[in-house]
């Protein structure tokens, strides 16, 4: 599935190179998880069932001669649905 699970969105005011952002996910999930350009977040694996998730993403920017960077936490709960809990 090319879908993302979702979208984070940093901004820099700064012009040219010290306003251009980068995203990356820190460890320990940086080889579970994704992040492109456009700060989608992808899934690289299976997420187990019942399970949860604390992502720390880090929006970097370009800037010359000290790159100013943020993190931002994110929580992911994966929950199991029963389709089967309300048949008789």
């Amino acid at each position: 599935n090319n879908q993302p699970l979702f979208q984070v969105h940093a901004t820099d005011l700064d012009i040219g190179d010290n306003g251009r952002l980068s995203y990356s996910i820190l460890p320990p999930y940086n080889n579970s998880f994704v992040i492109n350009d456009q700060g989608q977040v992808f899934n690289l694996e299976i997420l187990n069932q019942s399970s949860y998730y604390h992502l720390h993403i880090i929006a970097i920017d370009d800037g010359k001669p000290n790159r100013l960077n943020s993190t931002h936490h994110c929580y992911i709960s994966i929950a199991t649905m029963n389709i089967f809990d309300n048949l008789i």
